[in-house]
Order: C-alpha cells, then structure tokens, then sequence
C-alpha cells in the first residue's frame, strides 16, 4: 500500500521511515478501521483552484508562463532571476517551489548546507496514461474503486494505480475513464487518449533530516524553499509548505479573509478557499 501511495517501487518505500509512515497513516485515516474520513473532491477538479488563485495575478499581468528559469544568484538585498533567452531581472526576493534537484539547478549560489539539504531528496519517475481500458481495474466490477493497484510481485517495479476519474469527478461518462500511473503493460490503441510524466519525492533518514533544517536555510531572507517534498510529498504539503513562505516575509494567514485550510486530521476543516 506504501508502495502505492507514493507511485515507487516496494524496494525504495522499505528504506522510509517507519515513524514518517506511520503519522502519515494516522494523519489519512488509514490507520482506522471504522468512521474512516469521507474523501471531497473539487467540483471540475484541481484546476479550478489552480485557476482562482491566478487569477488576479493573471489580470495584472504578473504571470509569466512557459518561461523557463535558469539561474538565481543573490544580488545585494535582492536576487538576480534569469529567464531562458533573456537577460537577468532584478527582485527583492524568491520562492524556488520547484522539485529539489529542479531548484539545486537553478540556484546559481547555493550555500554547502543547501546542496546538502537539497540532494537529500530523491525522486521517482512516473508515467502516466489517460485511457478507457477497463481491464486495467479489478476484475470483479464491484471491486471497482477510486483508486486501484496492481503489484506485479517484482519489488524493483513501481506499483501500478489506476484513477477511475469518471468515479472521482463524476464526469458522467458512460464507462470508465482511467489513468494508469506505471501500467504494467501497454494500453490498446482504441483506448488510449494521453500520456504525461511526473515526478515523486521518495523519503530517507537523510530527507527528514533535511527538513529538520529547512528553517536555517532561509537566514538571508533573499530566497526562501517551497514545495510538497519538504512535508510527505501531497498537495496540502505544498500549501503547507506556501503559508511557510509567506511567513518567512511577514505575511500570515490571518492576513486573509474568507480563507480556510483544508486538513485530513479534522472533519470539521474544509477545502482551502481563495481569499
């Protein structure tokens, strides 16, 4: 099931760490047998979020996108962004809230215990394909989930999970609409529709440590780190990790109105709302 979870291979899950396992369970419920949390999903799904939150930075003009970032340095009080093809633009500061090694590349500048924090965290590549073939969910229809694996026994392969997205976002379909991170064997042609790549964070003794550290790597207050892999590697860990960074420049959460925070321990709380 970890080996699901985080879409890796069962020998790479046996090296996390018990203890991080184990709060990321009791965290998710998974852990319970009874009154299990009732999973809510986004009317239209995570882009409509996505979305809401560009919005008003889209409207003035201050999004940039498919602008690749070569390099950050630190410049005086401020850092030096440099877009691929252009020249150096000035800033008063940075988030880097890219993948580690995506952000250890970019960081021109990068301190000894950045690189070491950094490098602590590998990766896993993932293929995903969007497709109709049913035969890549249980055989037994009323087995059918949300979320469906396949381990093929060879603990060098990463475990396969199927998404029925019609089920998840009821997209009203007639038959499933599926995607299949890691499928086991190719999808027929008449059923294929996408195919996209994806990266995820796996954990060691050295990642946790890493993140112990995270609070002394933003001393200079120029750059500061973001991303999903400084929690267990899911979406309320990037937004975990955005409030972070917001706190490191003076801005909270009660900064905000009309805004609450989704979390998987409290049944009260309810899905993050853009202020």
């Amino acid at each position: 099931m970890t080996a699901a979870i985080w879409s890796a291979p069962a020998e790479d899950v046996a090296a996390f760490p018990a203890a991080f396992l184990l709060r990321f369970f009791q965290n998710h419920g998974l852990l319970d047998l009874r009154n299990r949390p009732q999973w809510m999903t986004v009317p239209g799904g995570s882009r409509r979020y996505v979305e809401a939150l560009a919005r008003p930075l889209t409207a003035a003009g201050r999004v940039r996108v498919e602008t690749p970032v070569e390099r950050v340095v630190r410049a005086g009080n401020g850092v030096e962004i440099t877009p691929q093809g252009g020249g150096p633009e000035r800033f008063d500061g940075a988030v880097l809230a890219t993948h580690a090694p995506q952000t250890l590349a970019m960081l021109a500048d990068a301190t000894p215990d950045e690189r070491n924090a950094l490098s602590a965290f590998p990766y896993h590549p993932n293929r995903a394909v969007l497709h109709t073939d049913a035969s890549f969910l249980p055989r037994r229809r009323r087995a059918w989930a949300s979320w469906n694996y396949l381990a093929t026994g060879d603990p060098r392969r990463a475990v396969a999970v199927t998404y029925d997205l019609n089920r998840l976002q009821r997209l009203g379909a007639p038959g499933p609409i599926c995607l299949t991170l890691n499928p086991p064997r190719e999808v027929a042609p008449e059923h294929y529709l996408a195919e996209y790549s994806f990266a995820h964070p796996l954990y060691t003794h050295e990642s946790l440590a890493a993140q112990a550290r995270h609070d002394s790597l933003h001393a200079d207050g120029r750059v500061v780190f973001a991303g999903a892999y400084w929690g267990s590697g899911f979406h309320e860990d990037g937004v975990a990790s955005a409030l972070t960074a917001c706190r490191r420049w003076g801005v909270f959460l009660d900064d905000f109105t009309s805004c609450t925070v989704a979390s998987t321990a409290e049944r009260s709380s309810t899905l993050v709302a853009t202020p």
